[in-house]
């Protein structure tokens, strides 16, 4: 039998399976609404995700989470975490 070693840390592994929620699903849909369904970055409507500037109110407030949150696009969200492909 092999051990199987997650390259991932517990905190990122965390953070995948929160973007499985139906909350996430919600947030996502809302703020992407609210941002006119465009990069807020360079105004793009293709490839969209959803940025968190920090962390820090994620699973907290919705209000406070929806405002901690802006749609990119995924070219524009790479360079938001200083060129990592996500």
């Amino acid at each position: 039998m092999t051990n199987f070693v997650s390259p991932l840390s517990p905190e990122q592994i965390a953070y995948r399976a929160y973007l499985r929620t139906p909350r996430w699903r919600i947030l996502r849909w809302v703020r992407r609404h609210i941002d006119g369904n465009r990069c807020r970055m360079c105004g793009t409507s293709q490839r969209l995700e959803v940025h968190h500037h920090s962390y820090t109110h994620r699973g907290g407030s919705w209000l406070r989470e929806l405002f901690d949150l802006t749609t990119v696009c995924a070219a524009c969200h790479g360079k938001a975490h200083g060129g990592l492909t996500l």
